[in-house]
């Protein structure tokens, strides 16, 4: 498993904080998507990517 936050930690002072913050908050909601979902995480195929931001549109209507 890839452990994206230990990347972050990596870009602190390289990013604004709200960046930083956007950042988590947008992959923290791609992992629930990906568990969610049965998928893994990384590598991201652009099928997967496409169907989690269709389901996270579809959520914010």
């Amino acid at each position: 498993m890839h452990d994206w936050r230990a990347e972050f930690n990596r870009l602190e002072g390289a990013y604004a904080p709200s960046t930083i913050r956007s950042y988590h908050s947008d992959l923290g909601a791609y992992e629930r998507w990906c568990a969610g979902s049965g998928v893994a995480m990384f590598p991201a195929t652009p099928e997967q990517v496409c169907a989690f931001l269709e389901d996270d549109a579809r959520r914010a209507t």
